[in-house]
């Protein structure tokens, strides 16, 4: 669990960091008065009412984080203050760098741009960071697998309390001997990831997460 937490906490701050690379160079270009992209920004061609719960599901994914804070409950020390706390300053810290984020991008890109983009962050650095902005997505790899690593330790506890709840097999509730971490449950989650990268398309698996996630909590 150490190792793990050790890890987390690594990538968090190579997922801050990567954040930085885009909003302080995309803050620059805005403050040379690169801000055609926002006279119109609520222009739209079109509007399909049925894709905007989806917008919202894609968005509300990024903010879903503080979700895995209930699951490790029983390896926080003093939860009762220490998880609302954690919760509070990283809600905070997430909508402040992804409106910045968010606003670098359009300072340097139009929304047709950005649509048309496979990787937005890589376009971003392409065009202002020249030989550096291969730097972007090796942090963007970084944080992916930092989301990764914090979902395998927060599901597994989740599978782990509700086998010793009685609502799962019994072999999920057993823990290693001496690292005390919940092997089978981790386990576990390896064929549901695999059976989730047979998934064609990312939007519809992130939807369908998104939408999953949000059921439960509302």
């Amino acid at each position: 669990v150490s190792w793990t937490a050790r890890l987390q906490i690594f990538l968090t701050f190579c997922k801050l960091a990567a954040i930085l690379i885009i909003i302080v160079p995309g803050m620059a270009h805005l403050f040379k008065g690169e801000t055609q992209h926002f006279s119109q920004p609520l222009k739209a061609k079109e509007l399909n009412l049925m894709g905007i719960p989806l917008a919202f599901y894609s968005g509300m994914y990024a903010y879903a984080g503080w979700f895995y804070m209930n699951f490790v409950t029983e390896e926080v020390e003093n939860p009762e203050k220490n998880i609302p706390l954690a919760i509070c300053i990283s809600m905070a810290v997430v909508t402040i760098g992804y409106v910045l984020t968010n606003v670098a991008y359009f300072a340097v890109m139009s929304p047709e741009e950005l649509l048309a983009s496979e990787a937005v962050a890589v376009t971003f650095a392409e065009r202002l960071m020249g030989k550096f902005s291969i730097a972007v997505p090796i942090f963007v790899a970084l944080s992916c697998f930092g989301s990764m690593n914090g979902g395998i330790f927060a599901v597994a506890r989740m599978f782990y309390v509700a086998s010793r709840e009685g609502h799962l097999p019994e072999i999920l509730s057993m823990i290693h001997v001496r690292k005390h971490t919940p092997i089978p449950a981790v386990i576990v989650l390896y064929p549901l990831t695999i059976f989730m990268l047979f998934m064609s398309d990312i939007y519809s698996l992130l939807n369908f997460l998104s939408f999953a996630r949000w059921l439960f909590i509302g």
